[in-house]
C-alpha cells in the first residue's frame, strides 16, 4: 500500500512539473522573433535621418492666437487650450510648439507613420505630430482649432483620428474616432475657403479641413474610411536577400490615388512581409527601406493586387539622401 502511495505522489508531481511547464509564460519577443535575430538594435535608427526638424514656434497661454504651418496648417488656440498634467488649465505664461507635417505618402513614410485604423485603410488629408511644452514640461490641450490645408474644396466627410504613440521604434497607426464626438465638434463637415494668412502677408484663399474642438496634442490625422466593394488579400513581399526582415527594415504599401499607407508584418518561416485586407485590382506601390550596420537601401515597385500574390522586389544601396529624394517624389 505504502508502495502504491509513492508511485501515486511520484505521479502527482511530475503531472504538476508538466503542467507548471505548459503554463509558464514565454516571453513575446521569443515568440515573434527567432532568437539567432534578437539585437539592441532599433527601428528608430532606420528613420532617423528621415524625418524632418520640427517646425518651431510660440504662443501666449490665456490668449486666443493663430499659428500655421510652412505647409500650411492652421492652429487655433483658446485662452483654454492648454492644461498641465494635472488637469489645471494654463491662463499665463509662453508654450512653446514643435509642429510636424504631413501631407504626401512619403513624408508620412519618413515619420514611420501610416494611415490604418483597424486595420482598415483610411484617405488622409493630412497628419501632424504636436509636442507643446512649458517650461520643459510637456502640457497638453483642453480643445483647440486645426486646420488642414487642401488643394481645392472637398465635401468628403472627414473625421478627427488620433495616437498616443511615444516610441520612435513603432509605426503610428490610428484609434477608432467617437463618432458622435466629431460629428459635433466638428465646424463644418467640408473644406472651407480661408482668406487669412500669416502676419505681414497679403491675404489669399486656401482651403482647410477646418475643426474647432481638437482634444489632443501628440498626433492628430484627417481621415475617413476608404470604401472599395472589391474582395479583399493578403500580399506577400519577398527581398531578394534574406539578411532584411523585421528587425531591419519596413515595408510599406501605398496607394497613391488616395494618399493612403499601409505598413506590413513579417514571417519568420517564409521570409516575408506581409500585407493583409487589399483590394484586388488596386495599383499599389512598395516603399522598402531597410538598414544594415552604416548602409541604408530603397525599394520602390508599382504592381496590381491579385488574389494571395507574391511579388519579389530587390533592395538597393542608397544614401539617405537619396531615400529622401524618393519620398519627396510622392
Amino acid at each position: 500500500m505504502k508502495k502504491n502511495l509513492k508511485l501515486v505522489a511520484a505521479a502527482a508531481t511530475a503531472l504538476g512539473l508538466l503542467f507548471g511547464m505548459s503554463c509558464r509564460k514565454t516571453p513575446a519577443e521569443s515568440l515573434s522573433t527567432p532568437t539567432q535575430y534578437q539585437t539592441s538594435w532599433t527601428k528608430s535608427a532606420l528613420f532617423a535621418g528621415l524625418r524632418p526638424t520640427p517646425f518651431k514656434f510660440t504662443v501666449d497661454a490665456g490668449v486666443q492666437s493663430v499659428g500655421y504651418g510652412p505647409e500650411g496648417t492652421k492652429l487655433v488656440f483658446y485662452p483654454n487650450s492648454f492644461k498641465d498634467a494635472s488637469g489645471n488649465t494654463i491662463s499665463s505664461g509662453k508654450i512653446d510648439i514643435e509642429l510636424t507635417e504631413m501631407y504626401t505618402p512619403g513624408s508620412m513614410i519618413g515619420n514611420n507613420a501610416v494611415t490604418t485604423c483597424n486595420g482598415q485603410l483610411l484617405r488622409s488629408g493630412g497628419q501632424v505630430k504636436i509636442i507643446a511644452t512649458q517650461n520643459g514640461k510637456e502640457v497638453f490641450a483642453n480643445k483647440y482649432g486645426i486646420g488642414f490645408k487642401q488643394p481645392d474644396a472637398s465635401s468628403n466627410p472627414m473625421e478627427l483620428f488620433y495616437s498616443n504613440n511615444n516610441s520612435l521604434d513603432s509605426t503610428t497607426v490610428w484609434e477608432q474616432p467617437d463618432t458622435m464626438r466629431s460629428v459635433l465638434d466638428r465646424m463644418v463637415l467640408q473644406t472651407i475657403a480661408d482668406t487669412t494668412s500669416k502676419p505681414g502677408l497679403p491675404p489669399s484663399i486656401t482651403h482647410y479641413y477646418m475643426f474647432d474642438s481638437c482634444t489632443h496634442f501628440r498626433w492628430v490625422n484627417c481621415d475617413f474610411f476608404i470604401s472599395n466593394p472589391a474582395p479583399k488579400t493578403s500580399i506577400y513581399l519577398q527581398p531578394s536577400d534574406t539578411s532584411f526582415n523585421y528587425m531591419n527594415s519596413a515595408v510599406f504599401l501605398v496607394v497613391v490615388s488616395e494618399r493612403a499607407v499601409a505598413s506590413t508584418s513579417y514571417q519568420w518561416n517564409t521570409k516575408k512581409f506581409v500585407g493583409n485586407n487589399f483590394p484586388e485590382g488596386q495599383s499599389i506601390k512598395l516603399v522598402f527601406m531597410g538598414k544594415i550596420r552604416d548602409d541604408h537601401y530603397y525599394a520602390e515597385k508599382v504592381f496590381d493586387v491579385s488574389r494571395d500574390m507574391t511579388l519579389p522586389f530587390t533592395p538597393v544601396k542608397s544614401s539617405e539622401a537619396e531615400i529622401k529624394i524618393k519620398l519627396a517624389g510622392f
